[in-house]
């Protein structure tokens, strides 16, 4: 296969027009820590390097561990080694390639807690995907890994860049947050989670039970901020509560929009604090 074709179908593979929530917890993180620095500048290109080895890793060993999984849930165009285009083990020795070498520029960086965040977060990104632990299949695991390595890591990796300390409220708004992600996700995909006896919590719980669950976390998600501005006495509250009051009375599929767009809302608007 020419090389330039190889090439194409592992950033086919990275799905990177998918990264971009998880580009935003990074970038979130960074610019929470002007207040320590006063510029994220100096670690900027750094960051940006590091982000892209960290997602590009876990992308690239998903696809490779899930290439039977997309062909039953219909999303064998977006992964090469679905569509037989490359072999999974191509994907998963590039994935762990990239991963190794994302470890390594963060240890020439230096810092010990982003060092730590780094390789504990694109480890259990890959256990989350790659048997035998495919932690995706270890119902309530699922969840709570994707809680960390696609929700509270990223965020951390840009605050611990260029920045100390975190603000527990918000890594635990946005653990939330993503567990809400996750468990959509598994919603769209449960026909061919079960087909694969893959056992997500949506496969455990049943349907019902699932969206009954997602509908509490995303009560969490909207109240959160919302009892944090008034316990400050904030004046965000006033912006927060109507739109709180939309997101619970609307239907399922212009409730998840909306709780995506108030989550954005609420962190842009922490940074102007």
């Amino acid at each position: 296969m020419p090389l330039r074709r190889k090439a194409y179908l592992l950033l086919k593979a990275m799905r990177i027009p998918e990264w971009r929530g998880y580009v935003g917890l990074v970038a979130y993180g960074a610019l929470s820590s002007l207040g320590d620095t006063g510029s994220i500048l100096p670690g900027a290109l750094f960051l940006a390097a590091i982000t892209f080895s960290y997602m590009a890793a876990i992308y690239l060993v998903n696809n490779a561990s899930d290439a039977n999984l997309d062909k039953l849930s219909g999303k064998a165009y977006r992964n090469p080694a679905a569509m037989g285009e490359v072999g999974e083990e191509e994907l998963l020795t590039a994935g762990l390639l990239i991963a190794a070498c994302g470890f390594a520029a963060t240890a020439a960086w230096g810092r010990l807690p982003l060092i730590a965040t780094y390789a504990l977060g694109v480890s259990v990104g890959v256990a989350y995907s790659l048997p035998p632990v495919r932690l995706k299949g270890r119902s309530p695991l699922d969840l709570l890994s994707h809680s960390f390595f696609f929700g509270t890591a990223p965020y951390l990796m840009g605050r611990l860049t260029v920045g100390e300390g975190v603000d527990a409220s918000i890594l635990l708004f946005i653990s939330i947050v993503s567990i809400t992600l996750e468990l959509r996700n598994e919603l769209e995909d449960f026909k061919a989670d079960l087909a694969a006896n893959c056992r997500t919590t949506v496969v455990v719980l049943g349907c019902e039970r699932s969206r009954r669950l997602l509908k509490l976390l995303q009560a969490s998600v909207l109240l959160l901020p919302l009892c944090l501005a008034c316990l400050e006495g904030a004046p965000l509250s006033t912006v927060l509560a109507p739109l709180v009051a939309a997101c619970l009375l609307v239907g399922d599929d212009t409730r998840n929009r909306l709780v995506d767009a108030y989550a954005s809302l609420y962190l842009a608007l922490t940074l102007l604090k």
